[in-house]
């Protein structure tokens, strides 16, 4: 399944020609890396590029093309963060509500409404099996993926109560890769991984993305950090 697809898409900044037709498609569990030296007026084409599919900055010419169920989320949109949520708190934001689960509580409390007898009472032991599976094993199994996550980018438990505004730029950046891995999102968008992540977290985090059918697309100065067998496109 392809994810994102760019085709021929160039941008000038100023006067100066920053992206120079660019094609390529991200497939699903695929890690890509954009790579490439500054151009002209000092601006990374491979970040303009990023930011173009962010939606940061328009494209004019060319297209990129993104599934229409895809979520895409950007690394370093860090005003996404919540600066007075302990680090725990934050990331455990990010996991999706089942709300599938809810709808089905809430159907089978309007059933019970209007039953009586054996089957009201068969209806209210199947709610509360649910509904103490809903609050309690879901959680629980949510909290150790959130501790897995967090010990991975090196946050342990005693940061866990820092508020986000405590952490300094990196790892704010580490938390909101965190975020975006624990929300499921499709194609996650990085800047300047090498900055802020090590070789195994960017090799850990492919990892995850590409078993759950996602991709990754980064603009980096280091190629392999994610791994032998990320792709590496050549602005």
């Amino acid at each position: 399944m392809t994810i994102l697809e760019c085709t021929d898409v160039s941008k000038t900044i100023g006067q100066d020609l920053v992206v120079d037709r660019a094609s390529f498609a991200l497939s699903a569990s695929q890690t890509a890396v954009l790579s490439g030296a500054k151009g002209a007026g000092g601006v990374s084409p491979a970040e303009t590029l990023l930011e173009m599919i962010a939606g940061d900055m328009p494209c004019h010419n060319g297209r990129i093309e993104i599934g229409p169920e895809i979520k895409t989320g950007a690394v370093w949109h860090l005003d996404q963060l919540v600066s007075g949520n302990g680090v725990f708190r934050e990331a455990r934001s990010a996991i999706p509500t089942d709300e599938t689960m809810k709808e089905k509580l809430r159907t089978m409390e309007l059933g019970m409404m209007y039953m009586k007898n054996r089957a009201y009472l068969d209806l209210q032991k199947e709610y509360d099996k649910l509904s103490r599976e809903f609050e309690e094993d879901a959680p629980e199994k949510d909290d150790e993926m959130i501790t897995a996550i967090l010990d991975l980018f090196g946050m342990g438990e005693e940061t866990y109560l820092q508020t986000v505004s405590e952490l300094d730029e990196k790892y704010r950046m580490r938390l909101s890769l965190a975020k975006l891995l624990l929300a499921g999102v499709d194609l996650i968008l990085i800047k300047k991984p090498e900055e802020y992540l090590t070789h195994e977290m960017c090799e850990r985090a492919g990892e995850w993305v590409r078993q759950r059918g996602g991709a990754i697309l980064a603009a980096s100065d280091t190629p392999d950090l994610f791994g032998e067998n990320t792709a590496v496109i050549n602005m």
